[in-house]
């Protein structure tokens, strides 16, 4: 699909798109199909929520819901200098463990995240 888009940017011209919703509903569960399969963790509702990565869901803000989508420590670490909260990536489990992040991003994802007023 984005290929298309792509193409239409460039030339202009449009392209023809076979796209299955089965094909797409399996695809957007593959990570709770590969917890399932690998450990056996019966996958449950998680909202916008990932289930292997943390923080990568909606907060609510000040002046409005925003999402953080962050991949890994690097990022990790860049959010947390941003949000002048640099000294919760200092703390172990946070740093070396992604999913101990979840506890205290779900409990209170303004340590992550913060409101978005200055």
């Amino acid at each position: 699909m984005q290929a298309a888009l792509i193409e239409r940017a460039h030339s202009g011209l449009g392209q023809h798109i076979d796209l299955a919703l089965l094909d797409v509903q399996i695809a957007c569960l593959a990570n709770q199909a590969s917890n399932y399969l690998a450990g056996g963790v019966v996958p449950k509702r998680m909202g916008n929520a990932h289930p292997n990565i943390v923080p990568y869901q909606d907060f609510p803000t000040a002046d409005g819901d925003m999402i953080l989508a962050i991949g890994n420590d690097k990022q990790f670490a860049k959010v947390l200098r941003g949000r002048r909260a640099a000294r919760l990536g200092d703390r172990r489990p946070l740093r070396d463990q992604p999913a101990a992040r979840k506890a205290p991003v779900d409990t209170d994802p303004n340590a992550a995240a913060g409101d978005r007023d200055p």
